[in-house]
């Protein structure tokens, strides 16, 4: 059999169980193997590399939706909208499961598990009052169906149903979800550090990790056999020298030499600090969540973090009120920076020197500049101005439909290379070039 009807994968990458880790919410890791060939000089080259798929969990689709939901598994009722499911839940489920291929291992019976369903949406009711007609005129639940004409029970009539490509009604306790079934929608934020964790190796174990790919029956029912006693191809580099970094008076150490690309702002001082003299504190999470006493800390830390760096914070006791999050206060003109609830609320010291980092350049501050002496006078030298320029394209997430693609393009300003204007624009979705990068860089003489 063809190993990519076995195994599950998507463009140049296929995936095993081999490898696995149970995130929570109903999302199971798998390692997988990324593989192209490239021409080069003479010959032809192999790259392969790990990655990692984000599967639905298998096994019953009960389960599955409790998980996701963060509910106890043991309370299946908080599936059923007339037991208090919200219909906010209810799309947030929706959205989650649509595209999902199940089974139903009931098949009227017989114990033969039908060919997988995909799952389109979900019934706004439970399967004991959601109709529908029968081929003789007959009106009947989904729950009677089954009771009547499949010869089944359902354990929790009340609980929603799933809606498949053919339009058929399942209720979710007769459905089962497959092994191997890559999720190709947004994955939850609070996620993101397993999934890190999960992919990230140092490189003996990346290199043992992909050795073992290699030569594993995966590959070689592909056809392939390699030779890996040589080891992987290797080419001359150079690391270049890191800039030397100046900070501002105040500061246990005036300069510093990033090591391993990396550094912390303890005992530092930005080089030139702004001022903060008045500041609100707008909340969009719910009250309970995140309290008062939750705000007054978050207000201490930040006013902390603000005093580590040189920043001088007058107003110590801010307005701060919740709201619903409609309206856009960067329309007012006004700086703001978004933090997490669930991040700051118990953040250490070095969360805020971070924070303080993209606060600073919005209030028109420097947070360090390269000491000339020490590093590329060429960056530095008024008499030969050099612009430092980057450029990125921000997708939407998998699964989304019609979404554009957002840029955005900055570029130095000074002589310091350490301050910056920003500009950003929408286009094409999925698009990796930038179409108006000549316009985003242009400065209008008008």
């Amino acid at each position: 059999m063809d190993p990519s009807e076995r195994y599950t994968y998507s463009m140049r990458s296929f995936f095993t169980d081999r490898e696995t880790k149970d995130i929570g919410n109903g999302v199971v890791l798998w390692r997988g193997y990324f593989q192209s060939v490239r021409p080069g000089i003479g010959r032809m080259l192999i790259n392969v590399d790990i990655s990692t798929g984000m599967m639905y969990k298998p096994g019953p689709l009960i389960g599955l939706c409790l998980e996701y939901l963060g509910s106890d598994l043991k309370q299946p009722l908080k599936l059923a909208p007339a037991k208090g499911l919200p219909e906010r839940q209810r799309l947030r489920l929706q959205l989650f499961l649509s595209g999902l291929h199940i089974i139903t291992p009931h098949n009227g019976g017989s114990g033969r598990p039908q060919q997988p369903r995909v799952i389109k949406k979900l019934s706004t009711a439970g399967a004991d009052a959601t109709s529908f007609s029968l081929r003789d005129g007959r009106i009947q639940t989904v729950a009677q169906y089954f009771h009547s004409i499949q010869n089944r029970p359902l354990k929790y009539p009340s609980l929603l149903c799933v809606e498949v490509s053919s339009g058929a009604l399942l209720p979710l306790e007769v459905c089962q979800v497959p092994s191997g079934q890559l999720m190709k929608k947004e994955l939850p934020m609070e996620k993101t550090k397993a999934v890190v964790d999960f992919s990230k190796m140092n490189p003996p174990e990346r290199f043992r990790s992909i050795v073992d790919g290699l030569e594993s029956e995966y590959v070689r029912q592909f056809g392939m056999s390699i030779e890996t006693q040589a080891g992987p191809l290797s080419i001359k580099a150079r690391v270049l020298s890191p800039p030397t970094l100046k900070y501002g008076p105040g500061s246990k150490l005036s300069t510093i030499t990033p090591k391993n690309g990396a550094w912390n702002m303890l005992g530092k001082h930005f080089f030139r600090p702004a001022p903060i003299e008045r500041w609100v504190i707008v909340i969009y999470e719910r009250k309970e969540l995140f309290t008062e006493k939750n705000v007054r800390k978050m207000v201490q830390g930040l006013v902390d973090g603000c005093r580590n760096v040189g920043i001088t914070v007058q107003e110590k006791d801010p307005l701060f009120k919740w709201e619903n999050g409609q309206g856009n206060i960067a329309d007012m003109g006004v700086a703001t920076q978004c933090l997490r609830s669930m991040t700051c609320r118990d953040a250490r010291p070095q969360y805020w020197a971070n924070v303080c980092l993209k606060i600073n350049p919005k209030l028109g501050g420097i947070n360090n500049v390269i000491e000339p002496s020490k590093s590329l006078s060429v960056l530095t030298d008024p008499h030969n101005p050099t612009i430092i320029m980057g450029a990125d394209v921000v997708h939407p997430p998998p699964g989304s439909k019609g979404r554009p693609s957002f840029t955005s393009v900055v570029g130095s300003m000074d002589s310091n290379t350490a301050k910056y204007i920003a500009t950003s624009s929408v286009q094409t979705s999925r698009q990796e070039m930038i179409d108006d990068m000549e316009a985003m860089c242009t400065v209008s003489s008008a």
